[in-house]
């Protein structure tokens, strides 16, 4: 059984690799290395300097947001330490992707923070989590408007089996007994699985009881994904290139969830080639389309320079939380 876990993350990384690498020998069939290095050569200054503020802009709204789903023990974090973490989060996703993920990292800081695992990770999750009902939402309103980009028949099946899974979500959300039965299909090795798919489950079903606070949640979600439609527009216009801000806003989430595919090593190439494909859609060389992907990559490592200075400060650790990570307190 060792040998089998041990072999297998070698495996797995290999694997992304190789995903990487023939995404992005494709992409470079369709936009020439040499048209890249061009469109850097010649970026607008004033929209390059808006991207960093523009993504901390983005990051706050993201962790006023997460500090509404801590439970208990909201009050012993702040907004501005909550940033600091998400910035933590980007430089174990760009330095260290083997090892810890970003999320696992916001997770063990959070829960030492508040003196409880169980809490924090599930804080994480459900921020992760409303955040993809909000990107499907966003995507729903793409497949039941008339938009152009709607008339490409691949995206259009693709709008529906979206907006089919978001409803068929949204049932399953607010339906425990639906929930209790399919989760009871895991077979018992997955145990611990269920268990915390469940937890998430409750806790996102008690915002039943606050509404108000939910439909916050929700909206800064929402605002969220418009504002990363926003920072895309930024970006194409640093590489000097107009495109329709709206077209933008809707086609982004489309990029982020072909780009949520855990396939290829941190996302590479198939962030670029989402890109590629999906701004072509509405009329933006692939040359620039790639560019684009390729800057706000750099604006992501730009800041994760930053979360690494989070993680020298935090490697004094502090008194370890009470409930010991995967075991009931």
């Amino acid at each position: 059984m060792a040998f089998h876990v041990n072999i297998r993350r070698p495996l797995i990384l290999l694997f992304k690799l190789a995903v990487s690498a023939f995404f992005i020998a494709m992409i470079l069939r369709f936009a020439r290395a040499s048209d890249i290095v061009k469109n850097f050569s010649n970026l607008n200054i004033p929209y390059l300097i808006s991207l960093i503020p523009f993504a901390v802009l983005i990051i706050w709204i993201s962790c006023v947001k997460w500090k509404l789903l801590i439970h208990p023990g909201r009050e012993k974090v702040s907004v501005t330490y909550l940033m600091r973490l998400y910035l933590l989060g980007y430089f174990f996703n760009n330095f260290l992707p083997s090892m810890v993920g970003g999320d696992a990292a916001r997770g063990y800081y959070l829960g030492r923070r508040l003196d409880t695992y169980k809490a924090a990770y599930l804080s994480v999750f459900l921020e992760r989590l409303t955040g993809l009902f909000a990107l499907i939402t966003l995507v729903a309103v793409l497949a039941l408007g008339n938009h152009p980009l709607v008339q490409h028949a691949g995206i259009r099946v693709s709008l529906i089996l979206l907006t089919l899974g978001l409803i068929a979500g949204v049932i399953a959300v607010f339906t425990r007994p639906l929930i209790h039965g399919l989760l009871r299909l895991l077979p018992a090795r997955l145990d611990k699985l269920r268990d915390k798919l469940l937890l998430a489950h409750d806790a996102l079903t008690s915002f039943r009881q606050q509404p108000g606070e939910f439909a916050v949640v929700l909206l800064l979600s929402l605002m969220f994904h418009v504002f990363a439609g926003v920072n895309v527009y930024l970006a194409c216009r640093a590489l000097n290139n107009s495109p329709a801000l709206l077209d933008v806003v809707l086609v982004t989430p489309l990029i982020m969830i072909v780009s949520m595919l855990p396939i290829s090593l941190n996302g590479a190439g198939v962030w670029e080639g989402s890109f590629a494909f999906f701004l072509a859609l509405i009329g933006v060389p692939e040359s620039i389309a790639v560019s684009a992907a390729l800057l706000l990559r750099l604006k992501t490592v730009i800041l994760s320079v930053f979360g690494w200075f989070v993680y020298l400060v935090n490697r004094e650790k502090p008194k370890a939380p009470t409930d010991v990570l995967g075991k009931e307190t």
